[in-house]
């Protein structure tokens, strides 16, 4: 073999795991700067109101107080599986009048983060 090879080989196995370390970090960063540029190219940024300068947005967030949480105790009858099918039914219902391949699937007003002109 070669003599240098035989030195080249005898650093990086002296020094495994600082080489290991080294390339983990890399990985990482890689991975981080594909994971951001994702999350800005598809949009996703736009949507989220953990973002710094988004205080009053948050605080313009109302709950939707018109539909009372279905009950997750109590007893198990046809009166509750109906009623049950009727919220399942009229939420699948809502959300299959969503156009799939509307360019404004994300407008606040879609997804109901906004006040409508209606409020």
């Amino acid at each position: 073999m070669n003599p240098t090879w035989e030195k080249t080989k005898q650093v990086i196995d002296r020094h495994r795991i600082t080489y290991g370390v080294i390339g983990a970090l890399l990985i990482a960063m890689l991975l981080t700067a594909i994971s951001l540029s994702l999350y800005v190219s598809s949009g996703a940024s736009r949507l989220d109101l953990s973002r710094p300068g988004y205080e009053s947005a948050r605080g313009d967030i109302e709950q939707n107080t018109n539909e009372t949480p279905f009950s997750s105790t109590g007893p198990l009858n046809s009166d509750v599986a109906n009623e049950f099918q009727q919220r399942f039914t009229a939420a699948r219902d809502s959300l299959n009048s969503l156009d799939d391949f509307n360019s404004n699937a994300l407008d606040d007003a879609e997804l109901q983060i906004a006040p409508t002109a209606d409020e």
